[in-house]
């Protein structure tokens, strides 16, 4: 029996062994003898991959602290080995481009065609790895569709497939019994999505709570709901203490979010991939993002790029939603932002569906099956 094409797939995030592993699942579809290979996590494992090591479970530091130096070169060591001696016929590095480009550059050295799933976002900042990603990936699959064109004017191969974060939403239903029993009843219903890691949590999950105690006052039947990350998922902190300061009463859902974006009028959430999930459900929201000011001075304003740091308004390429990024840590910013959306019934209305309308041409596409279409093409020899 012939064997089928070996790929190797890295993903170092919990969100890219997530989308991982729906790819997986889309390529044994698509190519039923696959032999798929991880540096991963355990969703990559649990779709049928052969986990290799596990890069997700400290990924908040992998590339970030020099204390994991050593142990991040150790990974690139053993990538190297098994390139050389297994028959790799494609390297499909998942988004995290500290990490998935210099695996992606020792694939290039040992003659393995790379995919690039997840394209980095160099329009945005780090465009001086724009000659890198160049020399070192075949195909580029983009997930937002101006990168499309973006990359492709830079001399790489991209194409537009979709958005993997919309994939779980093609099916999903909002359990309304589970609500009506668990989510308090009242108006507005306000969302707090304080982020996944401990240190999104610490830096904004406070301000929220202080902002939910304002906005309270201000609206007497407002109601709180606090999207928690489920267990394993990234780093999520013990949010109990911070709770536990909190001036009104606030319902903790965990791994309950489209449930708990059903159920919203708004939303204060911390800037990532997620605002893309409050705006298909037409939440609108106030965007926030804690750095220090002198990172931002230092750093921050002379590397980005764009003049809106949200996914939601540079998707729009317009203010459509407020953002607080840079943000310093000013409740006040917060506060004012939030309270300005709820005054205004018929702007909130009409900003959902300008939401929903913005959202669309993503939610439509399936990102899965038309990367695993692309590996079918570049694998076909095999």
């Amino acid at each position: 029996m012939t064997q089928g094409p070996l790929i190797i797939l890295t993903a170092a995030e919990a969100s890219g062994d997530q989308h991982g592993s729906n790819l997986i699942r889309a390529i044994r579809a698509r190519i039923p003898d696959a032999r798929c290979v991880a540096m991963g996590g355990p969703r990559m494992a649990d779709a049928g991959a052969e986990l290799l090591v596990d890069l997700t479970s400290r990924s908040a530091m992998l590339a970030g602290s020099f204390a994991r130096v050593p142990e991040m070169l150790g990974h690139y060591f053993r990538f190297d080995r098994y390139v050389e001696r297994e028959p790799v016929a494609l390297h499909i590095p998942i988004d995290s481009p500290t990490v998935n480009l210099p695996l992606a550059g020792r694939s290039r050295r040992h003659a393995v065609p790379v995919l690039y799933y997840i394209a980095p976002q160099l329009w945005a900042w780090g465009a001086w790895r724009t000659a890198r990603l160049r020399a070192r990936v075949r195909k580029l699959a983009c997930i937002l569709p101006f990168e499309e064109q973006y990359f492709r004017d830079r001399g790489i191969d991209a194409e537009f497939v979709g958005h993997p974060l919309f994939e779980p939403l093609a099916s999903f239903v909002p359990d309304t019994a589970w609500a009506a029993a668990n989510l308090p009843a009242g108006s507005p219903k306000v969302a707090l999505l304080p982020g996944s890691r401990g240190h999104e949590i610490a830096d904004h999950l406070p301000t929220q709570l202080r902002a939910a105690s304002e906005l309270k006052r201000r609206h007497p039947d407002a109601v709180f709901a606090l999207a928690a990350p489920a267990p394993g998922h990234g780093h999520s902190i013990d949010i109990a203490p911070y709770l536990a300061t909190a001036e009104v009463p606030v319902t903790v859902a965990t791994g309950r979010i489209h449930d708990v974006l059903a159920w919203a009028d708004a939303a204060l959430v911390v800037s990532g991939s997620v605002t893309l999930e409050v705006a298909r459900f037409g939440v609108p929201m106030v965007i926030m993002y804690r750095v220090k000011r002198w990172q931002w001075n230092a750093v921050g304003r002379h590397v980005v790029k764009t003049p809106w740091l949200s996914l939601v308004n540079i998707l729009a390429a317009r203010e459509l939603v407020p953002e607080l990024m840079p943000w310093f840590g000013d409740d006040r910013e917060v506060i004012d932002a939030a309270a300005s959306l709820l005054a205004d019934a018929g702007g909130l209305a009409r900003l959902r569906e300008e939401l929903k309308a913005l959202t669309a041409p993503l939610a439509a596409s399936r990102a899965s099956l038309r990367t695993a279409e692309l590996v079918a093409e570049i694998v076909a020899p095999h």
